[in-house]
């Protein structure tokens, strides 16, 4: 049975397209990148003049993810704080190897000033700054752990 020329060419560039596919598959099987892998992540934290919330946060932060570990790291980045947060942050990473403190001044881009810090594969972000509080950081943490 001949198949019309269009529908041979159709059939070839399907054949043609699954081989790639499989093919890119056995590539990145082959190098190390198997389908179960899981990724490492990172979390990044920007804060700012959070002296009254700060350590309960990253103590209840540190408390879920020695539960049910989700980062490889977590940096912590003080954005110019003119309170004690500097102080409580350098407290805490000294108590947790898992913590990174970063201090940038006000004039720093806190998450492109942060990036180099980063070895996780995922970057999490959380900004306690200007976007997250109180009831809010609980639930972001719930469900980042949780992914």
């Amino acid at each position: 049975m001949l198949f019309p020329y269009w529908l041979t060419v159709i059939i070839v560039s399907l054949a043609l397209y699954g081989l790639w596919h499989v093919l890119r598959d056995l590539l990145g099987l082959w190098s190390g990148r198997a389908a179960g892998k899981t990724l490492s992540a990172s979390l990044i934290v920007i804060v700012r003049n959070a002296e009254d919330s700060i350590e309960d946060n990253l103590r209840r932060l540190l408390y879920e993810t020695a539960l049910e570990p989700a980062w490889q790291e977590i940096i912590v980045v003080d954005h110019a704080s003119d309170d004690l947060t500097p102080a409580i942050l350098d407290r805490l990473a000294a108590c947790y190897p898992l913590l990174t403190i970063v201090h940038l001044p006000l004039s720093a881009r806190p998450v492109v000033d942060a990036i180099p810090f980063c070895q996780g594969e995922i970057l999490e972000i959380i900004d306690l700054e200007s976007r997250v509080r109180g009831a809010d950081w609980d639930a972001a943490i719930r469900r980042l752990v949780r992914r």
